[in-house]
């Protein structure tokens, strides 16, 4: 079952808060004459349905909210992936359960190549479309436990649960021949694009920072420019 929109758990919370008021009426009731009751009885009912689509109405407008912040908050407003903060939150808690349960992963960073080039030749319209085109194809290729965003620019990062080296350089590589088969429409009337990624295991029991993970990744990021783009190089990270 699909979870249920925070606009709408928020509604049914203001209208199952809007109760308390009918009980606060039963006690009225058990307190005055029983003669005095019949005529206030219509009265509160009214009421209890002006305080019920009151009290809904402002839990779906909180909910509303709640989502357009946690949108803007985990969402990059370009490609629709996953923002920076986002990702960062995630690859702590990655780091986290890797350590307590033993189990390795990969982080992948992706470079789009040359695309200053597309910029400053096409137009930044087109720049934008390269990028949400790129962020499309990855999203159709990952696995569903991955975790892919935004990391700032050009720069993409695949976080992958239980991965071993060698099989997230599969997979990058899959992306990378992927990406490349991209036609003109997708990219905005211009192509073919490629893509450089660097590839780093992180091993249970090691310690180290998101910052100094960050590092070695974007090393083997660096050395896959260095090779001559358009390939990805992949690194095993070293046990404690």
């Amino acid at each position: 079952m699909q979870k249920m929109k925070k606009k709408y758990r928020w509604m049914l919370v203001g209208a199952m808060l809007s109760f308390i008021v009918p009980v606060g009426e039963w006690l009225v009731f058990q307190l005055i004459p029983q003669d005095l009751a019949s005529p206030l009885i219509l009265s509160y009912v009214y009421t209890e349905i002006i305080i019920l689509l009151a009290f809904g109405f402002s839990g779906f407008l909180l909910g509303n909210y709640v989502e357009k912040i946690e949108k803007l908050a985990f969402t990059d407003p370009l490609t629709g992936v996953s923002s920076r903060h986002y990702l960062m939150s995630r690859l702590e808690e990655l780091m986290t359960m890797s350590d307590r349960h033993g189990e390795g992963f990969c982080v992948i960073m992706f470079d789009l190549d040359h695309f200053k080039q597309v910029n400053d030749n096409y137009g930044h319209l087109v720049g934008d479309q390269t990028l949400k085109s790129f962020a499309n194809c990855v999203m159709e290729h990952k696995r569903n436990i991955d975790i892919f965003g935004r990391y700032g620019g050009e720069e993409f990062i695949l976080l992958c649960p239980r991965t071993e080296e060698r099989d997230g350089l599969v997979l990058a590589d899959r992306i990378r021949i992927e990406v490349e088969k991209l036609d003109k429409k997708a990219l905005g009337f211009y192509g073919p694009q490629t893509v450089s990624a660097g590839v780093y295991e992180m091993l249970p029991g090691v310690k180290m920072s998101t910052e100094e993970l960050l590092t070695l990744v974007d090393q083997t990021l660096y050395d896959a420019k260095l090779q001559g783009r358009n390939r990805v190089v992949a690194q095993k990270g070293m046990s404690s």
